[in-house]
């Protein structure tokens, strides 16, 4: 099962929030399938929150994110990926779901942890440690980067990060709606060429065999772009949210200086 998960999650974690039930219920089959798969939709989100807040405590332990702006985007986070829950899953689909598929929404977890500290980092740049030099408080010896940076350059560094992320589920988008183009006009090339065929030769069974694979693979990648608008959506507004939170504590704080 855990294969089947990882098809549609992908390399960037995305794709099983929209028609998780449809996706889910293709496994398992049924209701069963779809009480399953709102489940898993709800520990996904529940995974991205938990990635989100762990990149954020990290950041803040280890790399001199402040406190406030921490404590603020996580309690957003938290907020907003409360608000997405799907209250009515049973217990019992929710431990079906994590028993099939728990170990790869670990997997995902992680990586996209790891990926959202290192894209804030990497926005940081060399500006920070730069800064943290020319204040004698530059990289420990263990790697890890000073405090020096301002509130303002951890809010840009968070935002482009989060945009990056964004970026990527965009474009994984796009890549889904060109093969879901590319596939149509395959469909109706082969319709065509079967036409002009005699139903009985081999040829023209070769062909249908064809048609019939590329009508599959439409209906999968169509699925997996459903899906991965969804998936587009619910992280649009979690990380948006988090952003206009951090604004709106920039400018507390300065109107309070």
């Amino acid at each position: 099962m855990g294969s089947a998960i990882n098809s549609v999650m992908g390399g960037g974690g995305g794709g099983l929030l929209g028609s998780i039930g449809g996706i889910v219920g293709g496994i398992f089959g049924g209701p069963i399938g779809a009480m399953i798969g709102q489940a898993v939709g709800n520990l996904l989100q529940q995974s991205i929150g938990n990635a989100t807040n762990g990149a954020i405590d990290e950041l803040q332990q280890e790399h001199g994110l402040p406190k406030f702006l921490a404590d603020q985007i996580k309690d957003k986070i938290s907020e907003v990926i409360d608000g997405l829950q799907n209250k009515d899953v049973s217990a019992d689909a929710t431990d079906a779901a994590q028993s099939h598929f728990g170990d790869d929404l670990k997997s995902f977890e992680k990586k996209f942890q790891d990926n959202l500290v290192k894209s804030v980092l990497d926005s940081l740049g060399d500006e920070d440690t730069k800064d943290s030099q020319t204040k004698g408080n530059g990289a420990s010896k263990n790697g890890k980067s000073g405090s020096t940076t301002s509130s303002g350059g951890w809010l840009m560094a968070i935002a482009k990060a989060m945009g990056k992320a964004l970026g990527d589920k965009a474009a994984n988008m796009v890549h889904l709606s060109d093969k879901m183009s590319q596939l149509s006009q395959d469909q109706t090339k082969g319709a065509r060429a079967l036409e002009g065929m005699d139903s009985k030769s081999k040829e023209a069974q070769a062909q249908k065999n064809t048609n019939d694979q590329n009508a599959r693979e439409y209906n999968e990648t169509m699925t997996q772009f459903q899906a991965a608008a969804q998936d587009y959506n619910m992280l649009n507004n979690v990380f948006s949210t988090a952003i206009k939170s951090m604004g709106e504590s920039l400018s507390a704080m300065a109107r309070k200086q």
